[in-house]
Formats: structure tokens, sequence, C-alpha cells
């Protein structure tokens, strides 16, 4: 589950809950609840940044795997690292430390994987930085590192 949509139930709930038992509810109460709620939401978003990061991980393998991208690594130096970058326009290309580019083509499965990696790299910032999502600018995902 989103954990901005849970924690977002979990203030619900508990103004809810609040709300019911007022003539009862005591500070320390109030406090404890908004304790678990900050807790829950807080393992929520771990457990999701590791399922993101395996993803992540199985996405890139697969795309890795697709015989345009193997011929694209093949030729690349030992030390190269290669990124995934999505443009401002949407398009996405696989780009080497060498400055050699990769551009994927429109409907093509390696921009279909492209574009989940970029989707999940996006979501995986955004738990990390606990902002909500961008929607503009260009963005890079390293892909491979040298080694």
């Amino acid at each position: 589950m989103n954990p901005l949509i849970a924690s977002g139930l979990l203030s619900l709930g508990r103004s809810v809950v609040n709300g019911v038992f007022s003539s009862s509810s005591n500070t320390s109460a109030t406090a404890n609840s908004s304790d678990f709620g900050t807790l829950l939401s807080s393992e929520d978003g771990k457990i999701r940044l590791k399922q993101l990061q395996q993803e992540m991980q199985a996405l890139k393998q697969s795309l890795n795997n697709l015989p345009e991208v193997q011929a694209f690594l093949a030729d690349a130096p030992a030390a190269a690292n290669t990124e995934l970058v999505c443009s401002d326009e949407g398009s996405y290309k696989l780009v080497r430390s060498d400055g050699a580019e990769l551009d994927l083509e429109s409907g093509s499965m390696s921009e279909q994987l492209a574009m989940q990696i970029d989707h999940m790299a996006q979501e995986k910032e955004a738990l990390k930085k606990e902002l909500t999502l961008p929607s503009t600018g260009e963005r890079r995902v390293p892909l491979m590192m040298a080694g």
C-alpha cells in the first residue's frame, strides 16, 4: 500500500476514534496513537523501499538482457557506467560514461522496461525524501556500474 495513502487512512481513523471517545480521551492516549501512526508509516515505507529495490533490480536485469541493450553494453569500456536517462519530453535512452548513447525506440519492450524503472526510481526517491513524486525535468537512473 502506498505509504502516503496509509498515513492518510491512519489520520482519518485516528480522527474518528478521537471523535467517538472525545469525552474519555486524554493527552497520553493521543500521543501514543500518533506515535503508533508514525511508526507504522515508517515501517511501511521501509518495507516498500525494500520491495522497490528488489523489483527495480529485476527490471534492470530484464532490460540488460534485451539484445539491443546487450549489444550496446558489449562494446563498452571496462570502466564505463551506464545510466537510464528520461528526457523532459518523456523519451528514454541509455548513456554510458564514455559518451555513447542508445535511444530506446518508442513502444518497444526496452522503453516499457525503462519507463517502469524510471517510475520506481521516482517512487524510491520520494520515499527516501518523504516528498511528493517529481513530475518534470530530466531524470537519471544508474543501470550498471563498472567493476
